[in-house]
């Protein structure tokens, strides 16, 4: 049985309710029959994927990875899609040709080309796969060659000699060392925001805890290499589908009225964005080529269609001096503020309402000139 949420009214009224009941409605769907079909299937079947090719031929799980980045729209265009998913995400080089995802306005697909990794590992998995003596030869599972991928890593820092604490340093500089640790570990909420010198003594700590001990040269043998590798694949499928509950549940509240998915995704994006360390520039740049996050803006500042033919820049511009007028401030960091980013949901119900008066006078405008058209022919017609 599917379950529908409740949405008594539409606009601010109506947000106000779906606040309050949010975490029991959405509970609520998340344990119907087919979500927890859909996960159970993900968690049997995502460690056997190695490829992106892979992937993409695999509806359900696609379709299932797709709805946690809030592209379900984007399951026919498969090709697509592979194209993304092997695409590498590092940064380019001044003067260096940008990748096919860093090309893309919407950075959600930078952000899942990002957590399967599997254009920034290509190199690495051809070697693992010409190379029969390392963990990751032949058709094998992906814990297995995230483990000889790692291994080359590891195997190359640990026998540099250069010492523990060095070595954790460079895992923290090598980014698809770093996610593995990260993933595979429950590290606190305030982990990020922590020095790098504390950050590694937590990843030390929740590896002796784990393993018995909290060197990193451990990992250069295979037994405690693939048991990491498999606490990745644990911790990334939890993450995953804690984003496809949650995308799942706002799809089905878009079903009866839009503008509540909006101010949902809202809520989970802008506040992820604000406490990021990306650039104000390259977050505004980010709003913008998030349609959701777009949308809100556009209609709580009330700004004309044609705001969208203008120079990037320029509508960066815009939007940070409407920001500023509204909230006193032109950074995005400000909405990590809970009050402020309310407040701007408030302003987005406002906007649409604003929105609708104006689209009924114009309506009322046009008929009554209609109306008085009409009548002045038939009088005309009576001559």
């Amino acid at each position: 049985m599917s379950f529908a949420p409740i949405i008594p009214s539409s606009g601010l009224n109506g947000w106000q309710f779906l606040q309050r009941t949010l975490d029991k409605q959405a509970a609520s769907h998340a344990s119907t029959a087919v979500a927890r079909r859909d996960e159970a299937y993900f968690r049997e079947n995502i460690g056997k994927i190695s490829s992106a090719e892979e992937l993409v031929k695999d509806r359900r799980l696609l379709q299932i990875t797709l709805s946690a980045f809030g592209m379900s729209d984007d399951l026919p265009n498969r090709a697509f899609i592979q194209r993304v998913l092997e695409s590498p995400t590092r940064e380019p080089e001044p003067g260096e040709k940008r990748s096919f995802v860093h090309r893309l306005a919407d950075k959600r697909y930078l952000e899942l080309a990002k957590a399967f990794g599997f254009g920034d590992r290509a190199a690495e998995r051809a070697q693992s796969l010409s190379d029969p003596a390392l963990p990751g030869a032949g058709r094998e599972e992906l814990a297995t060659r995230l483990a000889a991928s790692m291994q080359r890593d590891l195997t190359a820092l640990v026998g540099s000699g250069i010492g523990e604490d060095a070595t954790w340093a460079l895992i923290f500089g090598t980014p698809s060392l770093r996610t593995m640790f990260e993933t595979a570990y429950d590290l606190p909420k305030d982990f990020e925001s922590q020095a790098l010198g504390e950050q590694i003594k937590v990843l030390r700590s929740q590896t002796e805890k784990i393993f018995g001990s909290g060197n990193a040269s451990q990992f250069a043998e295979p037994d405690a290499l693939n048991a990491l590798a498999k606490r990745y694949i644990g911790g990334f499928a939890d993450d995953l589908l804690t984003n496809y509950h949650a995308r799942r549940f706002e799809e089905a509240v878009g079903q009866q009225d839009n503008s509540m998915r909006l101010a949902l995704a809202l809520q989970r994006d802008l506040a992820q964005l604000a406490g990021s360390d990306q650039s104000e520039s390259g977050k505004w740049y980010r709003i913008l080529g998030t349609p959701s996050m777009r949308q809100v803006f556009e209609t709580a500042f009330q700004l004309p269609s044609s705001f969208a033919s203008l120079d990037l820049d320029r509508q960066v511009d815009i939007l940070r001096s409407r920001a500023e007028r509204a909230f006193g401030a032109g950074d995005i960091a400000q909405f990590a503020d809970p009050a402020k980013l309310n407040k701007l949901i408030r302003q987005f119900f406002v906007g649409e309402q604003l929105s609708e008066i104006r689209s009924v006078s114009s309506q009322s405008a046009a008929l009554t000139l209609l109306q008085s058209a009409q009548a002045s022919m038939a009088a005309f017609r009576q001559r």
